[in-house]
Parts: structure tokens; C-alpha cells; sequence
């Protein structure tokens, strides 16, 4: 689950704009379930684009291969990642206003401790 983690936080940064935010969540969600968020105020995807970043060696858009570097393979394994731990990956996004990437992490024994950091 951290290389999902891992891989959905950098996309946030390399395609935020130098003045922009990456803002992490964590939110239990019901008993057995968490939900992490990362939210860019990025480039975001177009609406056609959104069903191809989850494919292997795909970009939302071609020109982003040569402008962010990278050949498509971080949120294709960031999706395998979760669904072989039984969760999921979902992406809500638009065009110009950036992403919110989520992943719905089962834990492991369906129950949580929740202690302050503070």
C-alpha cells in the first residue's frame, strides 16, 4: 500500500504548479476501512482522459511524457497495488483545477486505534 501511496503523492507534486498545494487526508471510514486523499491543485485531467491513466504505459495526454517525464506506469501500479490488498483507487478531477486521488485502504483486522500525535 505505501508504493500506492508513494506513487500518487508524486504524481500530485510533479504535476502541481510550483505555487500550488499537495494536501494529504486520512479518514476512517466505517470499521475496517481508510480512506487516504491527495489533492493537487494541478494541471487535473480532462474528462475523456480520466478511464486511460489507470493502463499501463498511459498518459492523460502525450505531450505530458515529454514536459513531466515519467512513462505511465505509477498510478497503473498504484491501482494493482490496492486492489491486491482488496481496496480500490478513485479519481475525481477537473481540467485545470487539479485531482483528488483516493484510495480505500481494508485494514487488517477491521479495526482501528486512533491516537493523538499531540
Amino acid at each position: 500500500m505505501s508504493d500506492a501511496l508513494g506513487c500518487v503523492i508524486d504524481n500530485a507534486v510533479k504535476f502541481s504548479p510550483d505555487r500550488g498545494e499537495v494536501l494529504i487526508s486520512v479518514r476512517a471510514i466505517g470499521s475496517g476501512t481508510i480512506d487516504i486523499s491527495i489533492t493537487d491543485h494541478g494541471v487535473g485531467i480532462a474528462p475523456d482522459k480520466v478511464e486511460r491513466i489507470f493502463d499501463w504505459l498511459t498518459q492523460s495526454e502525450d505531450h505530458l511524457t515529454r514536459t513531466q517525464g515519467g512513462i505511465g506506469l505509477g498510478l497503473a501500479l498504484a491501482k494493482r497495488a490496492m486492489e491486491l490488498i482488496g481496496g480500490a483507487i478513485e479519481v475525481k478531477t477537473e481540467t485545470g483545477t487539479g485531482s483528488t486521488f483516493v484510495l480505500h485502504v481494508p485494514t487488517a483486522t477491521g479495526e482501528m486505534a486512533i491516537t493523538d500525535a499531540s
